[in-house]
C-alpha cells in the first residue's frame, strides 16, 4: 500500500495536547471528559495514551498529582486512646485511692400504659 492510499481518518493528535492533557487530569478530569476537550471519543484519548509516549507520560503524571492532593485531604483518623477515666474513677484516682470495687448498677426501664 502506498503512502497516498492510506485509509481510515486522519489523526486529530496533536503533541500540543500533552501539556494540557496534565493539567486536565491533574484537576480530576476523567478520560471522556478530556476527549470531548479534545474533540475526540474516550476511546481515543485512551489509545492516545497507549500509542504517544510524551502524552501518556503527562496523563499519567498529572493523574499521580490529583492522586496526591486527595490523598492529603484526608482527615487523619480520630484518637481512639488513651480516653479518659469515668469521672468518678478520675476523681477517685486524683485523690490517690485505690478504686477496690466496680458497681453495675440495673436502672428499670419506665413502664408504659397502654
Amino acid at each position: 500500500m502506498s503512502e497516498t492510499d492510506k485509509r481510515g481518518r486522519a489523526n486529530k493528535y496533536s503533541p500540543l495536547f500533552a501539556p494540557l492533557a496534565r493539567e486536565y487530569y491533574r484537576h480530576g478530569y476523567t478520560n471522556a471528559q478530556v476527549g470531548k476537550l479534545f474533540d475526540a471519543a474516550e476511546r481515543t484519548v485512551t489509545n492516545w495514551i497507549r500509542v504517544h509516549a510524551e502524552f501518556g507520560k503527562a496523563c499519567r503524571e498529572g493523574r499521580a498529582e490529583a492522586a496526591e492532593f486527595r490523598v492529603s485531604q484526608i482527615p487523619p483518623p480520630p484518637k481512639l486512646f488513651p480516653q479518659p477515666a469515668p469521672p468518678r474513677l478520675a476523681a477517685a484516682a486524683a485523690h490517690g485511692q485505690p478504686i477496690t470495687k466496680v458497681e453495675r448498677v440495673f436502672v428499670e426501664p419506665p413502664v408504659r400504659n397502654r
